[in-house]
């Protein structure tokens, strides 16, 4: 998937009028799950993405210490850096990671998954299986 094709499809599930505001959004997102993976895993991810997601997903990673967080504090870092309210950093979030689906093979997102906690499987579209998952009501 382009760059640019990325960005619509995450304006249309997102209802996100702003292209700006969906690139910013990807940038946040991508920098953040980048900073949470081993940094050879980030270069898998980052071989099937676009140079601009990519350079998102390598910009906060550091190959010389492993930043571990929760899926709260992956949502209140979003929340942060994108200057929006932890409801929006949840939804959009998703929407980021639900067309990161789309763009890259299933092997690799398994890999993903694999290195993070359980309850980040609700970020890339799943049910929520963590009775402490900060989403479920």
């Amino acid at each position: 998937m382009q760059y640019m094709e990325f960005i619509q499809e995450v304006c249309k599930r997102g209802d996100i009028p702003d292209y700006i505001w969906a690139r910013k959004i990807v940038e946040v997102c991508m920098s953040t799950l980048g900073q949470r993976l081993p940094t050879t895993l980030v270069a898998e991810l980052g071989a099937q993405l676009p140079l601009e997601m990519k350079e998102s997903l390598h910009s906060l990673n550091d190959p010389s210490r492993s930043d571990t967080f929760t899926l709260e504090e992956y949502y209140n870092r979003v929340s942060a850096r994108a200057k929006t309210g932890y409801p929006d950093a949840v939804r959009l979030s998703r929407v980021v990671m639900e067309t990161l689906n789309l763009a890259v093979t299933d092997a690799v997102i398994s890999k993903v998954l694999q290195k993070l906690p359980a309850q980040f499987v609700e970020l890339f579209g799943q049910e929520p299986t963590d009775p402490l998952s900060p989403t479920i009501e």
